[in-house]
């Protein structure tokens, strides 16, 4: 609560974008990291799992609007649709990325992805363990 809160939402919602690839549909949009997509395509997104369902109903070249929190306040952007790459793990990490350690300059914060230990240890089926944290909305929250 105290995350959305620093993001300028009443309650948790929304799809936080952590990075956007350079040259990307949503690049060319004007998403930017720090971003809380809150609907798309005129369908609410109460959280980040249901973004992608969404996104996936509309066809390559299509043009759809989603609002944005952005510093608090509320933005519509346009996007174009772009097709996925032949590789969709090439999608998930970027052009070259690792998703072994993701930085999010703008929340402050920087986490891995959870081993198996770690996820047994926390009764988890899946998560990510913040490595680090600077200034920013996730120290604003209280993120350790």
């Amino acid at each position: 609560r105290d995350l959305a809160k620093s993001f300028g939402l009443d309650r948790p919602m929304g799809a936080l974008v952590a990075q956007v690839q350079s040259g990307s549909p949503a690049s060319e949009a004007g998403l930017q990291p720090g971003d809380v997509i809150i609907a798309f395509n005129g369908q609410p997104i109460e959280s980040s799992a249901e973004l992608p369902k969404v996104v996936g109903v509309l066809p390559a070249g299509s043009e759809a609007e989603m609002i944005v929190v952005r510093n608090g306040e509320q933005k519509t952007l346009s996007v174009t649709l772009g097709e996925l790459p032949d590789n969709p793990q090439q999608a998930m990490l970027g052009a070259g990325g690792d998703n072994s350690t993701v930085q999010g300059d703008t929340l402050g914060l920087t986490v891995r992805d959870a081993s198996k230990a770690e996820l047994a240890r926390a009764d988890a089926d899946q998560g990510v363990i913040v490595t680090r944290v600077e200034e920013g909305p996730a120290a604003t929250a209280g993120l350790q």
